[in-house]
Parts: C-alpha cells; structure tokens; sequence
C-alpha cells in the first residue's frame, strides 16, 4: 500500500486569557484524507513533572484546518515543556512536530 503524500502545516492556538493555558493543536493539509496522531506535552519544573498525552484519528479535508484536540497545562518561565505532535497514516509515520509550550 502506497503512503499518500500530505504536505501538513501544523500549529498550536491558545485560548486568550485562560490560566492555565488552553492549547489546541491543528492540522492543515492539501490532500484530504484520515491520519491517525499522537500528542505528548512534557513539562519539568520545581514543581516536578507533568506529562499529558492524546491521540486520535482525525480525517482532514484538503486546505482546511481541522482541530485535533484541547488540552490545558500550566508553565513558569523556568520550566522546561515541550509538545511533540506524530502524524501517521494506516500506521505509517508521517510526521513529527515539535514545539515549546506557550507561556
């Protein structure tokens, strides 16, 4: 079976004015189609850890924004937090994103 080819742009919104921040991850794609994904958020702090983690099957539509999820996670400016987004389709990795947590 032949992996499709998505060209995906992907990216994270926060919710104005939420503490802690409300983060929602989309996918954007110019072919149309279901993928599967995998959303880690790790944190490390003085606090200690914290780790959420989510996943999915999302079916895009070509050019269209598409919600995977929301999720909340409270970060200081020492922490350490990073979100990781893996994309797949019929089990095939697609591909990974990696982004720092907002503030």
């Amino acid at each position: 079976m032949m992996v499709a080819d998505f060209n995906l742009q992907v990216w994270l919104e926060t919710v104005p004015d939420t503490y802690p921040s409300v983060v929602i991850p989309y996918v954007k794609s110019d072919k149309s189609g279901k993928l599967q994904y995998a959303l880690q958020a790790k944190k490390e702090g003085r606090g200690g850890s914290s780790q959420v983690s989510q996943s999915g099957g999302v079916q895009v539509v070509a050019n269209q924004a598409t919600a995977l999820s929301r999720f909340s996670i409270s970060v200081s400016n020492e922490d350490k937090c990073q979100i990781e987004l893996k994309f797949a389709e019929n089990g095939t990795p697609v591909a990974t994103y990696k982004f720092d947590c907002p503030r």
